[in-house]
């Protein structure tokens, strides 16, 4: 049984090996042996930005995808602003290739914990499928290089799907999570 979730974003702790997450560089880059190219990053002007995030394992890494007014990748990590290590995680940081900037994932954290308290959805083959929307507002101060003086909000939805071990349902075999987000950013 699940008794606390985490956001990519996650939904409990076990031993389940974590794997390596990755943004993927274009296939000529990988046989050609050249660096990839750079992403164009952030409009000035902002705008509409799209936000997608994704992970396999209850880690706090993902890979994480923007486009519209911010065309970057790179990874997304999960921390913690209590010391507590009972403490749900606070922020996702965006380490972009152009930059960094955290979200505050607080209150989609908190939601997604509640959320799996009436998990599984179905006991009889120990899986189901949680998700939760929230606002997520950029961390302010908390964008650097290309980043710097961002601001805005998104509003983020994060889908957890999970099979657990039968009969119990009481440890994780396998689980997607995908966040995916929208909003309007500016800088300044």
């Amino acid at each position: 049984m699940i008794t606390a979730a985490t956001v990519p974003v996650t939904a409990c702790s076990s031993a389940h090996p974590q794997s390596s997450v990755e943004p993927s560089t274009s296939s000529a880059s990988a046989t050609s042996g050249t660096s990839p190219a750079k992403p164009f990053g952030p409009l000035k002007s902002g705008g509409p930005v799209q936000f997608t995030a994704y992970s396999s394992t209850d880690g706090p890494d993902s890979v994480a995808v923007l486009t519209g007014a911010i065309a970057d990748f790179g990874h997304g990590q999960r921390t913690k602003t209590d010391t507590d290590p009972q403490a749900e995680y606070s922020q996702m940081v965006l380490r972009l290739a152009n930059g960094t900037f955290a979200l505050s994932i607080a209150t989609l954290e908190h939601d997604l914990v509640r959320g799996f308290s009436h998990f599984p959805s179905n006991s009889r083959t120990c899986s189901g499928m949680v998700t939760v929307t929230d606002a997520t507002p950029i961390v302010s101060g908390s964008g650097s290089g290309a980043y710097e003086g961002i601001r805005g909000t998104l509003t983020t939805t994060v889908t957890v799907n999970e099979v657990d071990a039968p009969p119990n349902c009481n440890g994780l075999l396998s689980q997607t999570i995908f966040l995916s987000g929208s909003g309007t950013v500016g800088f300044g």
